[in-house]
């Protein structure tokens, strides 16, 4: 049983490695991105570009989630102030 916990335990560490590392690659990259856009536009222009770069590749509901999620916590923790008697 300990050998499997073990083996479990070098698989993950090997998972976060190769996650630290596109982390890595991905920031990498952006400077890259930012620097081009850098060399043509003003610093607040090339970083709006490179926002902007980044979000069409994200998933296109994502955004309206994590908003959606933030205002969801908000609304739970003003019914938790309201049990407790604080508002």
């Amino acid at each position: 049983m300990y050998d499997v916990i073990i083996i479990a335990e070098d698989k993950n560490r090997a998972i976060n490695q190769k996650i630290i590392k596109r982390y890595y690659s991905f920031g990498k990259e952006l400077e890259n991105i930012f620097d081009r856009f850098k060399s043509s536009y003003k610093d607040h222009k090339a970083q709006r570009m490179l926002i902007k770069k980044v979000i069409k590749q994200l998933p296109g509901d994502l955004l309206k989630n994590t908003i959606e999620k933030r205002i969801e916590r908000k609304e739970r923790f003003m019914i938790y102030l309201v049990i407790l008697g604080m508002i």
